[in-house]
């Protein structure tokens, strides 16, 4: 009752890159992911920026936050796709004005460069690239046909607020928009958080 499920605002992704790296720092996927990561903390939290700069400007992902309330703290946030060919995509692929929808394809491209010249120019060691590709390769097939469906691609929650209801209310947001457009829901999870994605009626 004392949360608000919103989406954030641009000048909201600094806080969400400090409150994914927080949520993730005892996650061993995370670690496998990131080795370089306590080594030169400043460097991880700009690469998530980074991410998240560049998800915030993709028409097909959707982020929501979990606010306080009362304090305005934001407590944890949840970041969605709409997969496959589905009216919802096309919904949120067509929102704002062309100009709008022309900016952000610019913005993705040079936020996409950016990535690139910090990973092959200036040789990022905070990441390992190999085991990103890796543990992409077998979440998702190669070639494999995506079908429609509302895929939840992160679910965090500040390790303060853990145990609170706030992934809960988030993961509910989401089940309540995929029954209200017949998508199904699907979400790869870590090790440690299968039980909790079990416990929110996931298979």
């Amino acid at each position: 009752s004392n949360l608000i499920l919103r989406p954030p605002n641009r000048d909201e992704l600094p806080n969400l890159a400090s409150l994914q790296n927080a949520a993730n720092a005892k996650s061993h996927l995370h670690h496998l992911m990131a080795p370089g990561q306590f080594q030169d903390p400043k460097a991880y939290y700009e690469w998530t920026l980074l991410r998240q700069r560049t998800r915030f400007v993709t028409p097909f992902l959707r982020f929501i936050i979990a606010e306080d309330a009362q304090t305005n703290e934001i407590l944890g946030l949840s970041l969605w796709s709409a997969q496959g060919e589905s009216a919802l995509r096309r919904r949120w692929e067509s929102a704002g004005s062309i100009f709008d929808r022309a900016f952000w394809g610019m913005e993705r491209a040079l936020l996409d460069a950016e990535m690139k010249y910090n990973r092959y120019i200036l040789g990022d060691k905070i990441i390992d690239y190999d085991f990103v590709n890796r543990f992409v390769c077998a979440a998702h097939e190669a070639g494999e046909a995506i079908p429609p469906c509302l895929h939840l691609w992160v679910l965090m929650t500040a390790p303060a607020a853990q145990g609170k209801g706030v992934g809960k209310a988030l993961m509910d947001r989401g089940k309540t928009l995929a029954r209200q457009e017949g998508l199904s829901l699907i979400l790869e999870s870590n090790l440690e958080a299968v039980g909790f994605y079990e416990k929110m009626g996931m298979k």
